[in-house]
């Protein structure tokens, strides 16, 4: 195509211009990239640094959210003085203690009485420094009810003293204004009620609820939470002593231990960069003395750290946020990097016979142009619509991957060519690879030691293999002899129906999770907390419902009472003011005023429990608005959690229909329904539905991704290759190799999560990587027939993608032994990744290519043996090496 021959063109002149200056670009390149620098001085002078998993991972903007906001303009929290856990609409704030008897015993005790209310005492007087500099306590940051602190489960303390029989009453359990959905009992576990006495209990859970109703409350809370856990871990031997066993935890303890587990395995991580890199330097370190391409090699990976010194530098100078799980960028960048940086070397050994060591430059810079752009195209604009994603993480992840993304295209064509042409100049002045000297020819050195001969004399290199390592050479041959032969064909074929075959099961099968609570590391406090907790407590989460009555509550009575009675139908217990009011006896109300005065005088002031409940119109004497509650059944997983909360949706959406019809020619100022939202006269609500919304948000941001990905990928394929045949074996194998990471991690232990979410997006990458290489040199490969083709490609791009694959490989094994949740995340989805795209390299689309290739035969067929020798000569009477044509004709006639 002549548009992609100017493309090249330019290219080729930019790099000639370049290794006209090569010392100046190189110097400052680098001088840039390190002032640009500077700006990460402000990672921790501006505390930009956060590891706050909540803040980083959870979700932005959700539907719960909305809806919480919504409910509080009605109903605002009142922890701080009419605290009722259920009436709760954000997320609680809380520390929490589970205490047992060290033998599995009764804790209904007279003996443990004065343990436990001593206990009680010393952990509500932890002192702490508030917000304001001010020495604090529980007292005053604690929920509170008629100005007393509460604390589910203090009320089975102080009735301990009285169970001289190891008994206590229920009745004397249930103080005045304490709801159903309150129940003491829900505080103990594996106990025993007879004739309305408690007769036993193993476990007991303490709740420390903290008042949550203003930032400023909330981060003096979680200053306490933070005392609280020291105190507890301080606190161990103590209670043991004593004979009862307890475990800890508060509201944040998992996000928080989640994060902190990261930095027990940051070591190990960083592992996996100096495997990686001993082998490529392996790999990278063929030629002699004089043409050895080892440092150019390095040089090819130091344009990643100076691109992330650049790019992490400018986004740092501009306040943008860091988090750990930004580790992995440079690890995506680096294979990236290598990958270029072999496939440039990869051309420049086909320029072996231009005697100008500039034009060697500009060749292997216009050849290798195109596809390092379009791969450079397919990380950048995907990355950049992650930067819209709901997730933090994914958002900074956009962020500086698009940066550093774009700092390494722009480095690797100035700086890295103008390090090209500085080890180019040095060859051809016949200098030594590490002291620069002139060396002189081996006839000179005719009867030296043969150490010195091969240390002090070198000559320019021929050939392709007059630069490649031992690796490179080893695994050529393997390659040529072995990869298309018949029965690598028949296992590469069977195994790919394998892999489909697992794909589509897993895909079937797939879990859709929130972060698994069981990942924290054992050696956490949280993790004993939630052991007890998950085996013996059962979770019943409570929603509330909330209604709106334009024209007044009893207007609506008869459709809020069906609604009522369907989710009585489902769930266990059901609180609701209006069912209160009636079996009281209240008097009937015959109007909405009556009703409003009945409440309003009365009904309050017995049944306190209800006061924020009721939402009035004063100018019109009504009830506009009200709620009541549900308590779940048994919920044992995050599915079954949206599974109850879908049902209940639905139910509440047939109502809400009925009400929209009945009040359609109402008067809109009265209604809840504004155009800007999608709230409705039913309003379906829990702080629990908070850590499951937006459950399918990952695989949603997925297919963007992904999608943006291949439409890109597919645009700039149709203008370099318009063959439909050659656009579909692109597009499938794309698909295939993504579908299979995401189908085949379900058999290794990955729930699709918000952190694997972001490695699915880096494993789109390294498959993008894989086949705009190996397809464009299909395309591009000067031969008459697919056998050709694929010798021709197998000795030059595949095997340069290979190694930067398989040294990551390698290096990602490192990982086998971390354990906190986000690096085995890491660690399962990366081999995964790499093992698929070495077999996709080296097995599956080779093998794809020897039947159904892009390139039409005008010739008479060969047969592949005759291409599996190292060197053969091509009908255009060119030298070939490995079975990579020597285009020195060409050379010839548009440099020289």
């Amino acid at each position: 195509m002549a548009y992609t021959e100017k493309i090249k063109s330019l290219f080729g002149s930019f790099a000639l211009f370049i290794a006209s200056h090569p010392w100046k670009f190189c110097l400052i390149g680098f001088l840039i990239n390190g002032f640009l620098g500077l700006g990460m001085l402000n990672l921790p002078r501006k505390h930009l640094l956060n590891n706050n998993i909540e803040d980083v991972y959870m979700p932005r903007d959700t539907e719960t959210e909305k809806m919480a906001q919504e409910i509080l303009k009605k109903f605002p929290e009142h922890s701080k003085d009419a605290f009722y856990h259920h009436q709760s609409i954000q997320q609680p704030l809380f520390a929490e203690l589970v205490i047992w008897e060290q033998n599995k015993e009764s804790i209904i005790n007279e003996s443990f009485h004065e343990i436990l209310s001593s206990l009680i005492e010393e952990i509500k007087n932890l002192s702490f420094t508030s917000v304001d500099g001010n020495d604090s306590n529980f007292y005053d940051i604690c929920t509170r009810r008629n100005d007393k602190c509460v604390v589910s489960g203090e009320t089975i303390i102080d009735n301990l003293k009285d169970s001289k029989d190891g008994t206590i009453p229920v009745k004397s359990l249930m103080p005045k204004n304490t709801t159903i959905l309150e129940n003491p009992l829900f505080q103990l576990a594996d106990y025993q009620v007879a004739n309305d006495t408690l007769v036993t209990a193993t476990y007991l859970r303490i709740r420390y609820n903290l008042c949550h109703d203003t930032p400023k409350q909330a981060e003096n809370a979680g200053k306490w939470m933070d005392r609280f856990v020291s105190q507890m871990k301080e606190s161990t031997e103590k209670l043991h002593s004593k004979n009862l066993i307890f475990a800890f935890s508060n509201s944040k303890s998992f996000l928080e231990e989640i994060g902190n587990d990261t930095f027990t395995d940051i070591p190990y991580f960083s592992f996996v960069f100096t495997v990686y890199l001993i082998y490529i330097g392996f790999t990278m370190s063929g030629g002699n003395i004089l043409a050895k391409r080892a440092h150019i090699g390095r040089m090819g990976v130091i344009v990643t750290p100076t691109s992330v010194l650049g790019a992490w530098g400018i986004l740092m100078a501009c306040k943008v946020e860091f988090t750990n799980v930004l580790g992995i960028t440079p690890v995506l960048i680096v294979c990236h990097q290598i990958i270029n940086t072999m496939i440039t070397l990869s051309h420049l050994a086909d320029a072996n016979d231009i005697s100008d060591g500039k034009k060697r430059v500009a060749y292997a810079v216009r050849m290798s142009s195109i596809p390092i752009t379009v791969t450079m195209m397919c990380y950048m604009i995907p990355f950049a619509t992650a930067i819209v994603s709901k997730y933090y993480a994914v958002e900074l992840v956009g962020i500086y991957m698009v940066t550093t993304i774009l700092f390494n295209y722009v480095n690797h064509f100035v700086f890295y060519t103008a390090c090209l042409a500085i080890h180019e100049q040095r060859i051809d002045a016949g200098r030594h690879c590490c002291i620069c000297i002139k060396l002189r020819t081996r006839e000179e050195l005719e009867g030296r030691n043969c150490c010195i001969i091969c240390c002090c004399s070198g000559s320019r290199p021929n050939s392709r293999t007059d630069t490649e390592s031992s690796i490179e050479k080893l695994t050529r041959i393997i390659m040529l002899r072995v990869l298309l032969t018949t029965p690598v064909k028949i296992i590469a074929f069977v195994s790919l129906l394998v892999l489909v075959g697992s794909t589509l099961f897993g895909l079937v099968n797939v879990n859709i999770d929130v972060f698994q609570k069981n990942e924290v590391l054992p050696t956490s406090y949280f993790y004993n907390w939630n052991e007890v907790v998950d085996e013996q407590f059962k979770y019943r989460p409570i929603i509330q419902f909330v209604t709106y009555h334009p024209s007044g509550y009893l207007n609506d009575s008869s459709s809020v009472l069906e609604l009522k009675q369907k989710l009585v139908d489902k769930q266990q217990n059901l609180l609701s003011w209006s069912d209160v009011y009636r079996d009281k006896n209240y008097p009937n109300a015959s109007s909405e005023s009556d009703l409003y005065k009945s409440i309003k005088n009365d009904f309050f002031k017995k049944e306190a429990a209800f006061v924020n409940d009721i939402y009035f119109d004063e100018s019109r004497s009504v009830i506009t608005a009200s709620r009541f509650y549900i308590q779940s059944k048994d919920i044992v997983s995050s599915k079954e959690l949206i599974s109850l909360k879908h049902d209940l949706l639905c139910i509440a959406e047939k109502f809400d229909d009925i009400l929209k019809d009945k009040y359609q020619n109402f008067n809109k100022k009265f209604l809840p329904i504004s155009s800007d939202t999608d709230i409705g006269f039913i309003q379906v609500h829990s702080p629990d539905f908070f850590q499951i919304d937006d459950f399918l948000r990952p695989l949603w941001e997925i297919l963007i991704f992904t999608g943006t990905q291949l439409g890109i990928l597919f645009l700039l394929f149709l203008l370099l290759k318009p063959s439909i045949r050659f656009l579909l074996l692109l597009l499938i194998t794309y698909i295939l190799m993504t579908m299979s990471i995401f189908g085949i991690s379900n058999f290794v232990g990955v729930y699709l999560t918000q952190v694997s979410l972001i490695m699915y997006l880096v494993a789109g990458c390294f498959c993008v990587d894989i086949i705009v290489h190996i397809f464009y040199a299909f395309s591009q490969a000067p031969c008459d027939n697919k056998a050709g083709c694929l010798n021709t490609v197998l000795s030059s791009s595949i095997q340069s993608v290979f190694h930067a694959v398989f040294g990551l490989f390698l290096g990602i094994l490192v990982l086998f032994v971390v354990h906190s949740y986000v690096f085995v995340t890491v660690f399962r989805i990366s081999i995964l990744t790499y093992s698929i795209c070495i077999l996709f390299t080296i097995l599956w689309i080779p093998s794809v290519f020897s039947i159904v290739g892009p390139v039409d035969s005008t010739s008479q067929p060969e047969t592949i043996s005759i291409y599996r020798v190292e060197n053969v000569l091509d009908k255009r009477q060119s030298r070939s090496a490995g079975g990579m044509e020597n285009p020195s004709f060409e050379h010839n006639s548009k440099h020289e």
